[in-house]
């Protein structure tokens, strides 16, 4: 399929060249129809025949820089490139299945101490708690082990990701998922708040390198634009509301003399706001993302900063008035976009993709239920369930969809994509591809 992609590009150079051509001419190999004895009007026929088949194939047909003297090393690099296992070049935006899973993990944990799930009914809560937290911590480390795994062999990958515009925010996931896996920690291991501070100050660490370094390309580079910002942005903003839960559960004012969780909620409200404007400002010209998975991450940030102010409450009976009016922002948001018509029916572009619906709703989900349990209504609790459910049948659909695709990997049918890897290899020169000259 890459060969025949490679040879629709010939043409093109075929009319820049002189019209006295000889018999040295590579640009008129067909790659289908190896026959030498074949008149020229049938290979051009082919090469049609090809350029149609590319065009439904990639609509990304400027490939630059291709040398037709070198092409059959161009082709074999990229065959090559591209037979590397999916296991060796692990994409960062896998790291979305655990944050998904420990998501749920932190939903049944509310709910086993709420007033919304009936109190014999507690224990099956406490063990979903459980099976989650652990399915997160086993996902996480395969992860995290076969990231490093890529980091070591295939440096070139994970460079790239770390200059993508939107793939970079993905480096905040693996701290993200030790923030979940903290809070969402089952009561029965009775957590040492000493022991949560120590992984406060590892996450505020990485936090806030990671957030300076991208935040500081986005807003004041001169090659990007405040418009530039998508969904995937607020993985950069989700953090900064996680520390501020976390912080206030296990006493970092009264423990280090500064309030850092407000610091940290504080930072948390400005970039949100900024990168929302931003990214509804550039919508209409980024129509791709109007159906995009990422765009359920808009409510993700304000249902964990809810949270958090609520904890800042110290009350545990009541809901503050501010965690309320948040709450109707995510409701807005959330019933926006299931408007707009959330779709899985299509192969996912990266392993990991779909996950954005899981853990927005997750988290919503566990919002809805402190809410409920703080007012004590019929029509609160009736609200949280349906939150509940809709959490869990995105996560059921999800996984279903993702095991699918998987089973058409192996198969055959399929493969595990990942658009920065064909992006990168298939727009380098046929010099930039030889073996050993990345």
């Amino acid at each position: 399929v890459y060969s025949a992609k490679f040879a629709s590009f010939l043409p093109s150079r075929q009319n820049k060249m002189s019209k006295s051509t000889n018999d040295h001419e590579v640009i008129e190999i067909d790659l289908i129809h190896t026959s030498a004895d074949s008149p020229r009007e049938e290979k051009k026929d082919d090469v049609s025949q090809i350029d149609d088949f590319s065009e439904q194939f990639d609509q990304r047909r400027n490939v630059p820089n291709i040398d037709p003297a070198n092409f059959s090393v161009t082709v074999e690099s990229i065959r090559r490139r591209l037979a590397i296992p999916m296991y060796k070049r692990i994409p960062n935006t896998v790291f979305g299945v655990a944050m998904g899973l420990a998501s749920h993990s932190i939903l049944w944990k509310t709910a086993s101490t709420s007033s919304v799930v009936q109190r014999n009914q507690g224990e099956w809560t406490v063990l979903l708690n459980k099976f989650f937290w652990f399915a997160a911590v086993i996902v996480a480390g395969v992860v995290t082990l076969l990231y490093l795994l890529k980091w070591l062999m295939f440096r070139n990958f994970v460079r790239d990701e770390w200059k993508h515009p939107v793939r970079v925010h993905f480096f905040n996931t693996p701290h993200l998922v030790l923030l979940l896996l903290a809070i969402g920690l089952p009561n029965d291991f009775d957590p040492n708040k000493k022991t949560l501070r120590v992984i406060w100050g590892v996450a505020f660490v990485c936090q806030s390198a990671i957030t300076q370094s991208v935040y500081t390309r986005w807003m004041f580079s001169l090659n990007s634009s405040i418009k530039a910002a998508r969904p995937q942005f607020l993985l950069s903003t989700v953090g900064l509301f996680m520390l501020a839960v976390l912080g206030e559960q296990c006493d970092i004012e009264s423990e280090w003399g500064l309030n850092l969780p407000g610091f940290c909620f504080g930072a948390g409200t400005m970039f949100y706001i900024m990168v929302v404007i931003s990214i509804f400002n550039g919508l209409h010209q980024a129509r791709n993302e109007k159906k995009s998975p990422a765009l359920f991450m808009l409510f993700a940030p304000p249902s964990i900063a809810a949270i958090a102010l609520d904890l800042m409450d110290d009350d545990p009976n009541t809901f503050s008035d501010g965690a309320s009016m948040i709450v109707g922002w995510c409701l807005c948001l959330c019933l926006l976009l299931i408007k707009i018509g959330p779709s899985i029916s299509d192969k996912p572009p990266t392993m990991g993709t779909y996950w954005a619906y899981v853990f927005p709703l997750g988290s919503l989900a566990s919002l809805l239920i402190r809410y409920a349990d703080s007012v004590g209504s019929m029509s609160a609790r009736v609200l949280a369930i349906v939150y509940m459910s809709l959490a869990t049948l995105a996560l059921v659909l999800v996984l279903g969809r993702e095991i699918l695709h998987h089973i058409l990997v192996m198969k055959g049918v399929e493969r595990w994509e990942d658009p920065l890897v064909d992006k990168r290899y298939m727009h380098k020169s046929s010099r930039d591809l030889e073996i050993g000259r990345e």
